[in-house]
């Protein structure tokens, strides 16, 4: 024999199913009064009361079963179509979003925050952004120059933003527009999209690529620059010397905000083996390398030995600067397991390879020891 609670559930989902939506919510809510910790029956009369056209009420139910179920996706997307609804456009892209973050693979999320992020106009942001602020420039270049598969020091900007998203307050991303002129913000939704499809997938000019890629050009190329909040630290996690008005760019943010800067520093080969990058490559390098103690408060190091290089670079090419303060944070995350794919038609073999000097020419030294 069904108990009170059970009968009410029953009722009111046949209720719900004949569209009788004020009187299936009335029964959710009687069992509600005997089963309060439900949140899934919440939702259910969060629907009920949107459908007949109680979009307060049903966001209030919803925003109380997220409380009680806060790594459910579906509850924040639910509550960004009655945000819609009411026309609250801002606070449904933040629902969205918040869906997303919780499940990068909702294809039903994406949409909705799709559309409206592709429809806002441009505005000054609210607020200026605070704390540890990850810049992601190296990255929007990369994708603008039609690539899609990532490299190395790509795979590591993706995998240290997509581990910060998911801390319980996720830092600020940002990024520069290809002609300069300080940074923009990088929507966390889209960011989250980029990096999946980036470690999913490898063809460019595949649609759901060139869609995100697209959104990525059109959101960096919105006024207004980005604002810094005082005590705002700009983690720059790629190499940035390729970029136009990056360092003067800084400059401003230092003296009209304030912003501190770190660099994360993946290496020193343009300056310790230039036979190996294109000359272009080793002139923007130079140039970055020399403005280092004058626009970084300190440099994290993907290795105590790239630290060292730094730390003797500078005191042999620049002994009149100080060294700038280095710390030293090892990438020892392990990559994400790649997803099912068929079994290859034939053998296959893994091939991996060094780059080292041409045989005709002499190895060079770093310290006594050939490289």
């Amino acid at each position: 024999m069904l108990d009170d609670a059970e009968a009410l559930r029953r009722e009111a989902d046949e209720l719900r199913n004949r569209r009788e939506w004020r009187a299936a919510a009335a029964a959710y809510a009687a069992f509600l009064r005997l089963r309060p910790e439900d949140a899934g029956m919440q939702v259910q009369q969060g629907h009920c009361l949107k459908e007949a056209g109680d979009i307060a009420g049903a966001l209030a139910l919803y925003r109380d079963a997220a409380r009680k179920r806060p790594e459910e996706a579906d509850i924040p997307l639910q509550i960004g179509h009655a945000e819609k609804l009411r026309g609250a456009r801002e606070a449904a892209l933040a629902a969205y979003g918040h869906a997303l973050l919780l499940d990068p693979r909702s294809e039903d999320g994406w949409r909705e925050w799709r559309a409206l992020a592709g429809e806002r106009p441009a505005r000054p942001l609210a607020t200026a952004a605070a704390g540890v602020v990850l810049d992601l420039t190296d990255l929007a270049a990369w994708i603008r120059g039609g690539r899609r598969a990532p490299s190395g020091i790509q795979r590591v900007q993706l995998g240290l933003a997509r581990a910060a998203l998911s801390a319980p307050t996720p830092p600020p991303l940002c990024a520069m527009p290809a002609g300069g002129g300080g940074w923009r913000a990088l929507p966390a939704p889209l960011f989250l999209r980029l990096e999946r499809l980036m470690t999913e997938g490898a063809d460019p000019e595949a649609p759901e690529w060139r869609d995100a890629a697209t959104l990525l050009e059109a959101l960096l190329a919105s006024p207004p620059p980005l604002r810094f909040a005082p005590g705002a630290v700009l983690v720059t996690l790629g190499g940035t010397w390729g970029q136009p008005d990056y360092l003067a760019s800084l400059r401003l943010a230092r003296e009209r905000d304030g912003l501190r800067h770190v660099p994360l520093l993946h290496d020193c080969i343009p300056l310790l083996l230039p036979e190996h990058c294109a000359e272009g490559v080793t002139r923007a390098y130079a140039r970055w390398f020399a403005s280092l103690s004058l626009h970084a408060d300190g440099v994290l190091a993907v290795s105590r030995s790239t630290r060292d290089d730094m730390r003797r670079l500078h005191t042999a090419l620049l002994p009149e600067l100080p060294v700038p303060p280095a710390a030293v944070v090892p990438l020892d995350a392990a990559p994400r397991p790649w997803p099912p794919c068929p079994p290859p038609r034939r053998p296959s073999t893994p091939c991996c390879a060094t780059a080292r000097p041409s045989c005709c020419s002499s190895p060079p030294s770093r310290g006594g020891r050939t490289t």
